[in-house]
C-alpha cells in the first residue's frame, strides 16, 4: 500500500485509527497520549464532540460554492479574527505556506505598483515559512532549500535575536522585516525583548517598512494569549496563522492592518477552496469553544506547570518557550527520546535535529502532564 505514497516524510510505522481528547489510538488499539497534537494542529484535541458535530451539521448544509459569491461564514470568521487580533482584514487559503506566500505577494505588489524602489525583505537564519519556492526562500535553513535552487530573489538573512545585525542590514531597499515571534522549526527559539524593541524602533523611523509576524505555530492561543505579537507588544502590519485555528481542519489566514487592507485587488491574488464553509465553520466553532471554556487561561497554567516540572525533570538541560509551546536542548539524543516515549505511549516531537517538542492541546490537564513525566522519568533511563 505505502508503494503509491510518495516517500516525502520519514512516516513511524503505526497506523492510527480514532481519537479522544488528548489520546489518540492505533489499529491495535494500544493508546497514545498526544503532546504534539499534530504538530500544533488539533488545538482542541482529538474528535472534539462540539467540533465534530459542527462539521456534521455544515457539511449537510453546504460545503462549497467558490469566492465568486459571499460567504457569510467566511465574513463572520474574518470579523472574529480581526476583533481577536486588533488587525483589519482577513484573506483565507489553506495553509501556512499559502498564508506567507500571501503576505510575501501583497508586499511586493504594494511596492510594485506605488514604485517605491524597495524589494529587500529582511529574514531570519534557522526561520521555517513554508515549502512553496518564494516561503522556502525566505526560510533560513539551508537544509531545506538544498537542491530547489536557485532561490527567489529579494531575501536577505541576519542572525535572530541580533538588534546590531538587523540595523545594520536596514537599508533604502529594505521593503519588509519578516520572522517568527518564537522559531518552531528552528528549535523554539523565543524573540528577546532588545530585538522586538529594535523592530519597533525601525517601524516608528521608516512606515514604509513592513513588519509580517509568522504566526502559523503560534497564532490561535498556543501561547496563552491569541497571537504571539501581542505577548511581545509589537503592531505588525500582516499576521499569517493556520495549524490549529480550525481545531485540525484546513485553513490558512493573512491577517492586514488598516493601512493595506486595499492593497490587493479582484484578480491579484486568490484560493479557490480558501474560506469554504466547513473551514470557516469549524473555525469559528474552535474559537468559541476557546473563549466559553477560558482555554486561553488554561494554556498559562497548564503550559507553567509543564515547564517547570521539565526544567527539575531536565535539570541539566534548557527549557525554553512558553504557553504550550515548549523546547529543551540539551546533551541527550531527542529523537531516541521521542522514539522511546513512542513505544511508551507518549507523542512528543523533535524541532531542528535535537530540540526535544512539546506541543499538547489546548485541553490538556495537570494529569495528563503527570502521565507524560513518568514516561518520559522512564525513557531517560532507557
Amino acid at each position: 500500500m505505502t508503494d503509491y505514497v510518495m516517500n516525502t516524510y520519514s512516516r513511524f510505522d503505526i497506523h492510527f485509527t480514532k481519537g479522544d481528547g488528548v489520546y489518540i489510538y492505533d489499529s491495535n488499539e494500544k493508546r497514545y497520549l498526544d503532546l504534539l497534537s499534530g504538530i500544533a494542529v488539533c488545538s482542541l484535541g482529538h474528535c472534539h464532540p462540539e467540533l465534530v458535530e459542527t462539521l456534521y451539521n455544515q457539511s449537510k448544509q453546504l460545503w462549497h460554492t467558490s469566492n465568486l459569491f459571499k460567504i457569510e461564514l467566511q465574513e463572520r470568521l474574518a470579523k472574529k479574527l480581526c476583533e481577536i487580533s486588533g488587525m483589519s482584514a482577513a484573506f483565507f487559503c489553506n495553509s501556512g505556506a499559502e498564508a506567507n506566500e500571501a503576505g510575501l505577494k501583497l508586499i511586493r505588489y504594494y511596492n510594485n505598483t506605488n514604485a517605491t524602489g524597495r524589494n529587500e525583505i529582511i529574514c531570519m537564519y534557522n526561520s521555517f515559512h513554508g515549502r512553496t519556492l518564494a516561503t522556502l526562500s525566505a526560510t533560513g535553513q539551508t537544509k531545506y532549500q538544498k537542491g530547489f535552487e536557485p532561490a527567489v530573489p529579494g531575501f536577505k538573512f541576519i542572525e535572530y535575536n541580533n538588534s546590531y545585525e538587523l540595523l545594520n542590514h536596514i537599508t533604502n531597499k529594505t521593503t519588509a522585516i519578516m520572522l517568527e515571534l518564537i522559531q518552531g522549526e528552528g528549535g523554539i527559539i523565543p524573540a528577546t525583548k532588545d530585538f522586538v524593541d529594535t523592530i519597533k524602533t525601525i517601524k516608528e523611523k521608516n512606515k514604509e517598512i513592513f513588519i509580517i509576524v509568522d504566526e502559523v505555530q503560534t497564532g490561535g492561543g498556543r501561547l496563552g494569549e491569541w497571537f504571539a505579537f501581542q505577548h511581545f507588544g509589537l503592531s505588525p502590519d500582516i499576521v499569517t496563522l493556520a495549524k490549529g485555528i480550525a481545531g485540525g481542519f484546513p485553513i490558512g489566514v493573512m491577517l492586514v492592518s488598516e493601512r493595506y487592507k486595499d492593497i490587493l485587488k479582484p484578480g491579484t491574488h486568490a484560493s479557490t477552496f480558501g474560506g469554504n464553509f466547513l473551514a470557516c465553520a469549524c473555525a469559528l466553532k474552535v474559537i468559541e469553544i476557546i473563549e466559553r471554556d477560558n482555554l486561553l487561561m488554561n494554556v498559562k497554567t497548564v503550559g507553567e506547570y509543564l515547564k517547570n516540572e521539565l526544567i527539575k525533570l531536565f535539570e541539566k538541560e534548557e527549557v525554553r518557550g512558553m504557553g504550550l509551546m515548549l523546547g529543551i536542548e540539551g546533551e541527550f539524543d531527542a529523537r531516541k527520546i521521542t522514539n522511546e516515549s513512542l513505544k511508551n505511549g507518549l507523542i512528543v516531537g523533535v524541532s531542528g535535529e535535537k530540540i526535544l517538542r512539546f506541543l499538547p492541546p489546548f485541553i490538556v490537564k495537570k494529569n495528563n502532564i503527570d502521565e507524560a513525566l513518568l514516561i518520559l522519568k522512564k525513557v531517560r533511563c532507557v
